[in-house]
């Protein structure tokens, strides 16, 4: 089986369940975009027609993804992660903000299959 996940360094595709609120309970295709413009780079949402800045003015972002790859043994960090049977077990994003602007510590997070618990 292969998942609906595509990572490379400047996408991030995957499914991914509504959150409260936004209705419905089937899973969408997001996309995760760095992206360059007039003023630099910028962290796009992307979810079907709905296109939303996440993160503007940056000088520079990249996405990495932490497992194990076949032929591999041991896991190590790739640039993408394509055409997997597994997910990998952490994505990393990596921004630099422009202008000067405030420092942001690398986001990682370990995707999950399932959707969150109600609580």
């Amino acid at each position: 089986n292969k998942l609906l996940f595509n990572g490379q360094e400047q996408t991030l595709r995957f499914p991914a369940y509504p959150l409260a609120g936004q209705g419905g309970v089937a899973p969408v295709l997001v996309t995760l975009r760095l992206q360059q413009g007039e003023t630099g780079a910028a962290l796009l949402y992307v979810q079907g027609e709905t296109e939303r800045v996440l993160m503007p003015k940056l000088s520079d972002g990249q996405f990495s993804y932490y497992g194990i790859l076949p032929p591999e043994t041991a896991p190590r960090w790739h640039r993408a992660w394509a055409n997997a049977e597994r997910l990998p077990k952490l994505v990393r994003l990596n921004v630099t903000p422009g202008d000067g602007g405030q420092f942001w510590p690398a986001l990682i997070i370990a995707p999950a299959t399932q959707p969150p618990p109600f609580g």
